[in-house]
């Protein structure tokens, strides 16, 4: 029973308290994988209550493209302190795709492919430039269009992003000449404003 303050003391006494927990704002941040250099981004951060003592949870958010790394966000198992500091730090992962090169073996009807390169695990979003260099290098006669129908033309001029889906081009062959597409500002001198593309 609750010890009466006012009764004198004559002899030791020991006096428990009791300590009672109340609700207490704590932060969750949501962070995003980056899409061309390692780590995380800081995306935005709400506001949770918890009694004081509880493990701090949070609210799964429904990121496009993204989805939860529980192993990540799970490594620190966050108490809600009685001050209001405590911050639970979320991680969410890209989404990964795999990015073919396939080279077709002639110019009229639909042809016949074969595989080129294939680069699995591409981050959603990630610039391809490095993959995009090795096809390059290993087929310097091709262009990579989006289609293997020989009558689509849409072909890509330099590596593109990964879209949040597999991605495949087909390369068919320029001729036997190779040149190179130089872009320039319309600008007096002409400066360069990416870097040269050789085809």
């Amino acid at each position: 029973e609750p010890f009466d303050f006012t009764t004198a003391i004559t002899e030791n006494t020991k006096i428990e308290a009791i300590w009672n927990p109340v609700l207490t704002t704590y932060t969750v941040a949501y962070w995003q994988e980056n899409a061309n250099e390692d780590g995380y981004s800081y995306i935005e951060s709400v506001k949770m209550q918890k009694l004081t003592g509880e493990v701090a949870t949070f609210d799964d958010k429904a990121y496009p493209n993204f989805i939860l790394n529980t192993e990540k966000t799970n490594e620190t198992i966050d108490t809600v302190k009685w001050d209001g500091s405590t911050i639970k730090t979320v991680y969410y992962d890209r989404t990964r795709f795999t990015l073919a090169f396939h080279q077709k073996l002639s110019t009229g009807g639909d042809g016949g492919l074969l595989e080129g390169l294939e680069f699995p695990l591409i981050k959603y979003g990630q610039t391809v430039s490095e993959q995009w260099a090795s096809a390059n290098n290993s087929y310097p006669e091709y262009m990579w269009y989006v289609s293997h129908v020989f009558n689509d033309f849409l072909a890509y001029s330099e590596a593109p992003a990964m879209p949040n889906s597999n991605l495949t081009l087909y390369g068919r062959k320029s001729g036997n000449i190779q040149y190179v597409i130089y872009y320039l500002e319309d600008a007096p001198g002409n400066p360069e404003v990416k870097t040269p593309f050789r085809m």
